[in-house]
């Protein structure tokens, strides 16, 4: 299954809404949509945005300890004539009476269980969400595995005594082949997807009978959402082996940075901007914080390069030519207290 069971309805709603924004589709939750009759709260409304006419899903969650009666079933047709929904989705706990599944004939009605709504839609959420996360969330241990000293000479690793190569190495060595497994079942996504289209869904067990040759790892899922989410505990735990390791034999510098200047994109009532940076021996940057004017607060590192606020960048900084910025060093216990604050976007 996609996730766990519901806990209640609030969590069946929010659970529907999430698959359906992860295949693609604009979902929303408790809307209000005014109709003849007046205004009625409708549990999930999503829009598929890609369709040419905008087909609009009206969904209505029951967890009821019962099967549900034909009754709903009349008054949820009402609810499709007066919204002008194109499909109408009923989810239920317990499933429904007989008398039920007799009056959606000839409708644009569905009727569902939860599972029966995740079945429905597992194989283009495995291919849309699952894969394209874990594809995201191994690139960082991706930059440090495939990491080749012979080809691909870095100012790093080329300092390292043969000894600390040697730790580096084992390192690599140790996460390789588990960060490679995670690459190949994405490869469906990539440049290597079948050409029939076909994608090959790799099950829960086969993925955890794999991680789990590696002494002290412990998976305890048993749905995709919740894999996926120690998949990358997993990932981010071997980045900061790497990032620890590169910190501890490497010269970093720190810096605070100011600059009068605000966002020229939407974010621009954000404010000015503070920015911290971490940059290893070749002034590459490694970590990133910004602070603005209003609170928030954005972090960059390897296992986060990117979102869609900004990035942690990739070129090396020239501290000879600082153009308009005013650049103080900073040492790493002050880097450290900032690094420690946790992000924050108002309002997100």
């Amino acid at each position: 299954m996609i996730t766990k069971e519901p806990k209640d309805w609030k969590d069946l709603q929010n659970k529907i809404n999430f698959i359906l924004n992860a295949i693609g589709l604009n979902s929303q939750t408790e809307v209000l949509i005014k109709t003849p009759r007046g205004s009625i709260e409708l549990d999930v409304l999503a829009i598929d945005e890609k369709s040419l006419d905008k087909i609009q899903y009206v969904i209505e969650c029951k967890n009821w300890n019962k099967k549900i009666p034909q009754s709903v079933i009349h008054s949820f047709l009402t609810v499709m004539n007066e919204t002008g929904g194109n499909i109408g989705y009923i989810i239920s706990k317990k499933g429904f009476q007989k008398g039920a599944f007799e009056h959606t004939n000839f409708t644009n009605i569905k009727l569902f269980t939860y599972d029966e709504f995740q079945n429905q839609y597992f194989k283009i959420w495995y291919e849309k969400y699952f894969l394209e996360e874990l594809l995201k969330i191994n690139k960082p241990l991706q930059k440090f595995t495939n990491f080749n000293h012979v080809k691909n000479p870095n100012i790093f690793y080329a300092g390292l005594s043969d000894l600390l190569k040697m730790e580096f190495d084992l390192l690599v060595e140790r996460y390789y082949n588990f960060s490679y497994f995670l690459y190949v079942i994405c490869l469906s996504i990539t440049v290597m997807a079948p050409k029939d289209g076909d994608v090959e869904i790799e099950s829960i067990s086969q993925i955890k009978d794999f991680v789990l040759r590696y002494p002290g790892t412990e998976l305890y899922s048993n749905n995709y959402h919740d894999l996926l989410l120690e998949l990358k505990e997993l990932i981010d735990c071997g980045v900061e082996e790497f990032n620890q390791f590169i910190r501890s034999h490497s010269d970093s510098k720190y810096y605070k940075i100011t600059l009068n200047l605000r966002r020229e994109d939407e974010y621009k009532e954000w404010g000015e901007v503070i920015l911290y940076y971490e940059f290893d021996g070749a002034m590459y940057p490694t970590r990133s914080i910004e602070i603005y004017e209003n609170g928030n607060r954005l972090k960059y590192d390897s296992g986060n390069i990117r979102d869609k606020y900004g990035e942690l960048g990739d070129e090396s900084f020239n501290i000879k030519e600082p153009g308009n910025l005013t650049i103080f060093e900073i040492s790493l216990s002050d880097f450290e207290v900032e690094w420690k604050i946790e992000r924050n976007i108002i309002n997100e």
